[in-house]
């Protein structure tokens, strides 16, 4: 009786863990893309100090980041496996960072690989722990 209990407790808490990690997703798709460049926008300013005419040119940026990256996830071609739209949104990411170091001051450029970095690294982090879950 005491394994039938263990194994619907454990049942409960991974459908417990899987909702709750579905509504998280949920909540990022609700925000426009407007919204969403404009949270990345702001977190920008703060971090690397930008001005006022900076901070336009990256929330145009990234606004146009944000929006081909939904249509290449979003485009349901037949021949496009998740391998090809990876790549894809991999090269858009590149690119990306390249338009945004473009508008960068040279000490802003280099904070930004820092935090490029520091975000890779915490990614990277959240990986490992879901793996061991």
């Amino acid at each position: 009786m005491t394994k039938y209990k263990s194994f619907a407790l454990l049942l409960i808490i991974t459908a417990f863990f899987t909702s709750s990690t579905l509504f998280a997703q949920q909540d990022f798709n609700k925000k426009t893309p407007e919204e969403r460049a404009q949270k990345q926008s702001e977190r920008m300013k703060k971090s690397l100090d930008l001005s006022d005419e900076q901070y336009q040119q990256i929330y145009d940026i990234f606004l146009k980041h944000i929006t081909d990256a939904d249509n290449i996830r979003n485009s349901s071609s037949v021949n496009e496996d998740k391998s090809g739209k990876k790549e894809e949104l991999k090269a858009l990411r590149k690119n990306t960072h390249s338009k945004i170091n473009t508008v960068l001051t040279p000490e802003q450029q280099v904070k930004f690989e820092q935090l490029l970095k520091e975000m890779k690294e915490k990614r990277k982090g959240k990986r490992n722990k879901e793996k061991m879950n």
